[in-house]
């Protein structure tokens, strides 16, 4: 970059920070011609029309720059960049090599590349081009993508990325029930026997025979809440099974009886978990990678439930029951499921906290400024979380905020946030961008922060209570929405509602009292882990309870209906 560029895109910045987009765009507009070729003009060009109001334009100059970024990053890493246009199988290697290395906008070129022309690997080059744009945060174009790789390659496994996709988006939880809906048409309803038969002794003051299925119980984050259940059920009143992979990989209490189903077709799986008299078979992956649903629509089991991974509807009519907490519930929830919806009390699941979590004390109480933070997903960052997070910072200007997730490693995703929050006046400066870590430096991470703040209408699970695990606060919306309500759920279940928004200006609010009030930061920092040790989440015994009770009423109810159709039959 020449003196007469880097000076003339610094003149740009201290214009957009000073509120002046018209002069930042005079500006740019003197850029030598030469200039144009890189992407630092066109983050800045981008910055400049999304302050003038004109987001349009602003994203076609953001996608510009983008792309020419990446072009770059493939380039110094050694990549022929011509030839990807050439070459798919190559393309779909450099895609798969920046990809692995957590570059998410370098692979989505490579794989847009790759999935251009009709060739072996087309159909999962653009899947793939899909989970890289959904880690970049580019959640609409995620959806699009897995609905076009879909289209080139249709089966139930690439139709699922799509339905998963769905609620990442505006009006994301009905669009996820239509989009599940027409899942199962396709891919379960048709598979569902009209008059199922099962082997299970119908007596309900027995035994019941509960199995679990998802992919794994110990090897993904579903360990924190499913293991402290484990540990929990009553031995006398369940017997438990899980369905998973690989049984070698798991570790489960001994009276818990384990199944491998990775090498087993659809039917085989049904025909095991018929064998083993399952009463309650309970999906606990929803249509996430590597999911089972279409062994849900053979009805192997009596009663079939949904809990816990995935809080939405899978769509299926053979699935009976979706398990959520109370503060789940909202106006209009019930008509997006085609299970019926059965409460757990206060919370939904339990959690096990890391056993090495560290607390500490609010940094801002030595640094003399508050560090907000998200540990989220990129594609849970709606447009209307990041303008508020950016009205936050711009009411407190000593205040930084954090991103933490393995993409935030990449320079072209933390660009993107960067050229946002500089259309909204935040400088560049006050970002921090922080990837995966573990041990100690994931302690670090949470000792740096003083407020998490939860992003909005997808907010954050795992996230907030491993924050709160260290006593890290974290502040929330109520946007209405059934799934948004997610992040009200721990809130209530600590006692902790003035953590909860109503509206985007009493977030805005919140956060920023809390900002001008470091004293009562730190005393909510102390209060924290106190409250969630005991709250529901760490009442094993109770929580379990509830859940077996809500087992038995379920296996009532079909114990009922079928003597009723039994009746109708004679």
């Amino acid at each position: 970059m020449t003196e007469e560029t880097s000076a003339l895109l610094e003149r740009a910045e201290a214009a957009l920070l000073a509120g002046d987009a018209a002069e930042a765009l005079s500006t740019l507009d003197r850029l030598p011609d030469t200039a144009e070729a890189a992407s630092l003009p066109y983050y800045f060009r981008a910055a400049a029309l999304f302050a003038t109001g004109e987001a349009a334009a602003g994203e076609q100059a953001l996608a510009r720059g983008r792309h020419l970024h990446a072009l770059g990053t493939i380039e110094a890493a050694g990549g022929d960049v011509a030839r990807l246009a050439a070459d798919p199988a190559y393309a779909y290697e450099v895609g798969r090599q920046f990809y692995n290395a957590k570059q998410m906008a370098a692979a989505a070129v490579a794989f847009a590349f790759a999935g251009a022309t009709h060739s072996p690997q087309s159909a999962l080059a653009v899947q793939l081009y899909g989970e890289a744009l959904h880690y970049e945060g580019r959640a609409e174009e995620a959806a699009t993508a897995f609905a076009a790789a879909y289209r080139l390659e249709p089966g139930p496994g690439r139709h699922s990325f799509h339905v998963y996709s769905q609620f990442f988006l505006p009006d994301g939880a009905r669009r996820h029930a239509a989009a599940a809906r027409a899942w199962a048409r396709q891919w379960a309803d048709p598979l569902t026997p009209v008059r199922p038969s099962f082997l299970v002794e119908r007596r309900g003051d027995r035994r019941l025979r509960i199995g679990y299925v998802a992919p794994s119980f110990t090897t993904n984050q579903t360990r924190k809440f499913f293991h402290p259940l484990l540990e929990a059920h009553d031995p006398g009143a369940v017997e438990i099974f899980l369905y998973v992979d690989t049984a070698g990989d798991e570790r489960a209490p001994s009276h818990v009886q384990l199944r491998s189903i990775k090498d087993l077709t659809t039917s085989d799986i049904a025909e095991q978990i018929r064998r083993d008299r399952i009463d309650i078979l309970v999906d606990v992956w929803g249509h996430a990678a590597r999911n089972v649903l279409q062994v849900f629509a053979l009805k192997p089991a009596p009663v079939q439930a949904s809990w816990l991974n995935y809080m939405q509807t899978t769509g299926l009519n053979a699935m009976d029951a979706v398990l959520h907490g109370d503060f789940l519930n909202a106006p209009g929830k019930a008509e997006l499921f085609t299970e019926a919806v059965w409460d757990l009390g206060p919370v939904t699941g339990l959690f096990q906290p890391d056993a090495h979590a560290v607390l500490s004390p609010s940094p801002a109480e030595t640094r003399g400024h508050v560090t907000f933070a998200s540990f989220n997903h990129p594609a849970k960052l709606s447009l209307e979380t990041l303008r508020a997070w950016a009205r936050i910072l711009e009411d407190c200007p000593t205040a930084r905020l954090k991103f933490k997730y393995a993409p935030f490693e990449d320079p072209i995703v933390q660009a993107q946030i960067q050229v946002r929050f500089l259309g909204w006046g935040v400088a560049p400066a006050r970002l921090e961008f922080e990837g995966y870590s573990t041990g100690p430096d994931y302690e670090r991470a949470f000792a740096e922060v003083d407020l998490a703040l939860d992003p909005s209408p997808c907010p954050g699970g795992t996230t907030t209570l491993e924050a709160f695990s260290r006593g890290v606060p974290v502040l929330t919306l109520d946007s209405g929405d059934f799934y948004a309500r997610i992040g009200v759920q721990p809130m209530m279940a600590l006692g902790l509602p003035e953590m909860v928004a109503s509206d985007w200006d009493d977030y805005v609010g919140k956060a920023v009292a809390l900002a001008n009030d470091i004293p009562r930061l730190a005393r909510l920092r102390a209060e924290i882990r106190p409250r969630f040790d005991a709250s529901g989440y760490q009442d094993g015994p109770a929580f379990a309870g509830r859940l077996e009770d809500v087992y038995r009423r379920l296996f009532q109810r079909w114990l009922a209906s079928e003597a009723a159709s039994r009746e109708l039959a004679a």
